[in-house]
């Protein structure tokens, strides 16, 4: 059985915001889903990574590896 504690010894890849090119940090996909509104909800897409730009003063703040943005503020 597989112990749901443990770390994993997976690296998680790091992707650049698009906007501001600063490095990402990796979101979970049910994370992704209790935080988001249904228009951007629709956007989403379950087979990809995203990341969330900390950068406080980018209009970005979900986007995946391909360099799609979930979620930009104006």
């Amino acid at each position: 059985m597989k112990d749901c504690c443990a770390k994993s010894n997976e690296k998680v890849k790091s992707y650049v915001c698009p906007s501001c090119k600063n490095k990402g940090i990796q979101m979970k996909l049910i994370t992704l889903k209790s935080l988001l509104l249904p228009k951007a909800l629709a956007n989403l897409q379950p087979d990809t990574s995203y990341q969330f730009c900390s950068f406080s003063e980018c209009g970005v703040v979900y986007f995946n590896e391909k360099n799609r943005y979930l979620l930009k503020v104006i």
